[in-house]
């Protein structure tokens, strides 16, 4: 019984795990890329409490929006924005500081 249970939930597990990695690396990445970029420690508090205000922001939204398009809509939206803004934060960086030369 139990291992049928442990066999049809093992894929969530999964997914939750690769989930939390992401999320791990991003907040270390992000405040690795602020203090190598010189950004003050109050800039960067900043930059990274965004992130909770985002995930705030999307806990209120996100029920009318799965009520209007579906869950897995919903989720595809909010995954593609957060890649989008890591992708944007990197070209806005490499643009505003003068580093598209060291990424070219």
């Amino acid at each position: 019984m139990l291992t049928n249970v442990m066999r049809s939930i093992w894929p969530l597990f999964l997914g939750v795990l690769f989930i939390s990695l992401g999320n791990g690396l991003q907040g270390t990445l992000s405040s690795w890329r602020a203090d190598y970029e010189g950004f003050s420690v109050i800039t960067t508090g900043l930059v990274m409490s965004g992130y909770f205000l985002g995930a705030f922001a999307s806990s209120l939204i996100s029920p009318s929006q799965i009520n209007k398009t579906g869950q897995i809509r919903t989720y595809a939206a909010y995954a593609s924005i957060a890649s989008t803004a890591i992708l944007i934060q990197l070209l806005l960086f490499s643009l505003l500081f003068g580093l598209y030369q060291d990424f070219c």
